[in-house]
């Protein structure tokens, strides 16, 4: 979970431990990534959650972190 810093900033994301396990994460100031494993199929997945600032300039950077992270 990455707390929030505002009013209503935050990210939280759940999954249920009997489907899925939890392989690794990584938590930015405006978005997490998680890997989990299907503990049935052992397929890998990726998710990613992201809270947007409006500010241009902290958008901009926002973006770019995500497009570092997915390249």
């Amino acid at each position: 979970m990455l707390e929030g810093t505002g009013a209503s900033e935050g990210i939280c994301t759940i999954w249920e431990k009997i489907k899925w396990e939890l392989i690794n994460q990584k938590i930015s100031k405006k978005w997490t990534r998680i890997y989990l494993r299907d503990i049935n199929t052992k397929e890998l997945y990726s998710l990613m959650n992201v809270y947007s600032p409006n500010h241009y300039k902290e958008k901009d950077h926002c973006w770019n972190s995500i497009k570092e992270e997915l390249a």
